[in-house]
């Protein structure tokens, strides 16, 4: 494989997983503001190019995770993140231990 089908390969990867997070924006099965929150904090966060593939797909597994409303922790966890203001990195890792 080329380097540019390398290229083109992983930018039809991001747009898929960023159409992903979108839709799980607009999903009106959205669970609350302390969801909408913390889905809002994690589709932000995608956006940092500091943010690794593999935080993008931990970050899209949380955001469905909300979506299900089975694990009514993780908005809440998600939310106290934000609100104790962590620097990127601090609060990628922490997303991490969240989806592991």
């Amino acid at each position: 494989m080329t380097h540019n089908e390398h290229v083109n390969k992983t930018i039809e990867h991001f747009e898929i997983l960023e159409h992903k997070i979108v839709q799980s924006q607009i999903d009106p099965e959205a669970l609350g503001s302390v969801a909408q929150r913390a889905k809002k904090l994690l589709s932000d966060l995608v956006k940092y190019p500091e943010v690794t593939e593999k935080q993008k797909e931990n970050i899209q597994k949380i955001i469905v995770l909300i979506d299900m409303g089975r694990y009514t922790k993780i908005p809440t966890d998600i939310d106290r993140l934000q609100k104790k203001k962590l620097q990127l990195n601090i609060a990628l890792a922490e997303i991490d231990k969240i989806s592991a």
